[in-house]
């Protein structure tokens, strides 16, 4: 199997479904990053850095909190971001990328580490980044919910999906085995993480995600080998069934602050 990076394949921004499934996401995940960032303190003025924006609807929370700074949404691939009064739209690549040093009161990133190898400098590089006193908030999430899960054609999508992100170079279950640890060692302090299981078969917009998601990513997963189309078929069926009610994943976040 040959692995090619998710900016070429199956999460490319080529693909016409990829904006909507970068907003359903954001929509699906608001609750938990709103709360990770208010756990800050974020101030009007901070500088802040959001790095993998995506469809930047984190940069924007954040550029409407800190009307008197500045905030910098940075993406390797900037087509859905638009540049606002006090919000900088920057092409950035996460794993070679630099900024100044002490540039930011505030960096985010959301389920962006677990994606790249070079995970560890990142975080030690985001050290650098921070003011004294200044916040990293990372969330990230992990498969280890779906691994239980009680339906077995929801065990074997899950487990495919995983696999994928596996070819790609991600780690599937970083977020829970070492995204905490690395911001320790990196130096933080102040260090803390929270666990976020979220919830499909209630018919809001985790319901909504996986359904784009499977219909854009499934067939590559199929053409890989990953699973058989009439896995995919059943598990993506699911969604539909009344009964249906798991979790196919949980998101943890960690934060920690650059020592005074």
């Amino acid at each position: 199997m040959t692995a090619k990076t998710y900016s070429v394949s199956a999460l490319s921004h080529e693909i016409p479904t990829e904006l909507q499934r970068l907003r359903l996401l954001e929509e699906y995940l608001e609750p938990v990053t709103t709360a990770a960032l208010e756990r800050t303190g974020v101030e009007s003025h901070w500088r802040c850095l959001d790095v993998g924006a995506g469809a930047g609807a984190v940069a924007r929370w954040l550029a409407g909190r800190c009307v008197d700074g500045h905030v910098i949404a940075a993406d390797i691939d900037t087509r859905f971001l638009t540049p606002e009064r006090n919000l900088e739209v920057c092409e950035f690549d996460a794993r070679t990328g630099e900024f100044a040093p002490q540039s930011f009161e505030l960096i985010h990133t959301r389920a962006l580490l677990m994606h790249l190898p070079e995970r560890a400098g990142l975080v030690a590089r985001c050290l650098s980044w921070l003011a004294p006193g200044g916040w990293l908030v990372a969330t990230d999430p992990s498969g280890f919910t779906a691994s239980s899960s009680p339906y077995p054609h929801w065990r074997v999508l899950m487990n495919a999906f995983w696999e994928l992100m596996a070819a790609h170079g991600g780690d599937p279950l970083w977020g829970r085995q070492g995204l905490a640890r690395t911001v320790a060692e990196a130096g933080f302090a102040d260090v803390g993480m929270s666990i976020d299981a979220t919830i499909v078969g209630a018919g809001g917009p985790a319901d909504s995600f996986w359904r784009l998601f499977f219909a854009q990513v499934g067939p590559h997963m199929v053409e890989l080998g990953l699973l058989a189309a009439e896995d995919l078929a059943a598990g993506v069926a699911l969604l539909d069934e009344p009964t249906f009610f798991d979790s196919p994943d949980a998101f943890v976040t960690v934060w920690g602050r650059r020592p005074l």
